[in-house]
């Protein structure tokens, strides 16, 4: 397990979890990809999971699940497939 957290002093907040992985407030360049996913004010192009949790906050382009998924009403989702 491997753990990233920002200090006050740094302007992205980063928590990750390896085996459930939740990450808040960073921009991703390429996508998240985990079992049981939980992020929050977070930019990426794609996220992959079989849970996935979409918190406030977060711009995601393409969401990918394998059993469930779950959307904040203040996130924004472009596309939701099913894996």
């Amino acid at each position: 397990t491997a753990r990233y957290t920002k200090r006050k002093f740094f302007k992205n907040l980063i928590t990750i979890h390896i085996k459930d992985k939740r990450v808040n407030g960073i921009e991703v360049q390429q996508s998240v990809e985990g079992d049981e996913i939980d992020i929050e004010y977070v930019i990426c192009p794609r996220v992959s999971g079989r849970t996935v949790t979409v918190g406030e906050g977060c711009k995601i382009e393409l969401l990918q699940y394998s059993e469930s998924y779950e959307i904040h009403e203040k996130a924004k989702v472009g596309k939701i497939e099913k894996i």
